[in-house]
């Protein structure tokens, strides 16, 4: 992965709204209701990030929303034979309707050794109708891709 993209990234991701789990000023995060406990989100909602509406890297980034209201982002790559294998990386194989809505079909970590996971993941993949693979690079430990995937899965 080339240094480039890199600081791209980590430069969009600073700017997103609610990075650190919070909303804005006068405003509530999703999937907390005003008055009490976290309500659970039907499910994992995506959409492309509105800072990149309109460049060139509008479709090679993706934000997921989880049941908490967490936003995590992802790089997206289309399903391929040439798929970059990242290490220690959540990643999601996504379906695509005609409609353009997308559908986590399958979610995993990669880990230490991301050959492994992914060869089978990809098969999933394939099988099931996925045209895309979304990689999430910013979680640093593996508990934290644990938590990820687990509120992707709640939502």
């Amino acid at each position: 992965m080339d240094a480039v993209y890199l600081d791209e990234l980590a430069r969009y991701a600073a700017i997103l709204p609610g990075r650190s789990g919070g909303a804005p000023p006068g405003k509530r995060p999703l999937g907390k209701r005003a008055d009490g406990p976290p309500t659970r989100l039907r499910e994992a909602v995506s959409a492309p990030l509105a800072c990149l509406a309109g460049g060139a890297l509008t479709q090679r980034f993706h934000a997921w929303r989880g049941a908490t209201g967490k936003r995590y982002v992802f790089s997206v790559f289309p399903l391929c034979p040439d798929l970059p294998e990242f290490e220690d990386a959540v990643m999601l194989a996504v379906g695509v309707a005609t409609n353009g809505r997308r559908r986590i079909l399958h979610a995993d970590e990669t880990g230490p050794v991301p050959q492994a996971t992914m060869s089978g993941a990809m098969l999933r993949a394939r099988r099931s109708g996925a045209c895309e693979v979304h990689f999430h690079l910013l979680a640093r430990t593996a508990s934290a891709r644990r938590a990820i995937l687990g509120d992707l899965a709640g939502a």
